[in-house]
């Protein structure tokens, strides 16, 4: 007999870690994005009080 609903949960379960995963990557690579523009938004900031 195979144990069908083990495997099923298996299959769910790594579903559910790889799609986590993904979703925290893409989440920081956003972050790091966002700083990114603000820190380029306050050097033009900066930059525009020098002159």
């Amino acid at each position: 007999m195979c144990d069908y609903y083990a495997i099923g949960a298996a299959a769910f379960f790594g579903a559910s870690v790889a799609w986590t995963s993904s979703f925290l990557v893409a989440a920081h690579h956003q972050q790091k994005m966002a700083l990114s523009a603000n820190i380029n938004m306050l050097n033009d900031n900066i930059t525009a009080e020098k002159h």
